[in-house]
């Protein structure tokens, strides 16, 4: 396997099934995008350069802590502005937990919504 990466793993009678926690990560982030109010998950500095040098990270925004009794994932999203805050990180908890859980079997302990910031609408 990948040097430098974390895997989560799902035992199965023929083996185990290995899952990086970057997938994982990239799961949970798309759920999250795909929530109506959302307007995007905030990166660092040294992530966003990445980005402009073609070094797209699927994962920005989102942390996993891996526990025998399920995966809690931390994201941090915006809300674009003039929408509910509460609404959409319930929202964004309710599709995030779902797409892990039905894309790789695992189950999903909790889903901590981080709000970073509102997104303006530039006129």
């Amino acid at each position: 396997m990948g040097e430098n990466k974390e895997y989560l793993s799902h035992p199965d009678e023929k083996g185990s099934i290995n899952i990086s926690d970057e997938v994982v990560a990239a799961i949970a982030a798309n759920a999250a995008l795909d929530v109506e109010g959302v307007a995007g998950l905030p990166a660092s500095l040294g992530k966003d350069i990445a980005e402009i040098l073609g070094r797209r990270n699927l994962s920005r925004g989102v942390k996993l802590l891996a526990e025998e009794d399920g995966i809690t994932i931390d994201v941090c999203i915006n809300v674009a502005c003039g929408i509910s805050v509460s609404e959409v990180a319930k929202a964004v908890q309710a599709g995030v937990s779902a797409a892990v859980e039905s894309t790789t079997g695992f189950s999903v302990k909790a889903v901590n919504v981080h709000v970073c910031g509102i997104a303006l609408e530039s006129k």
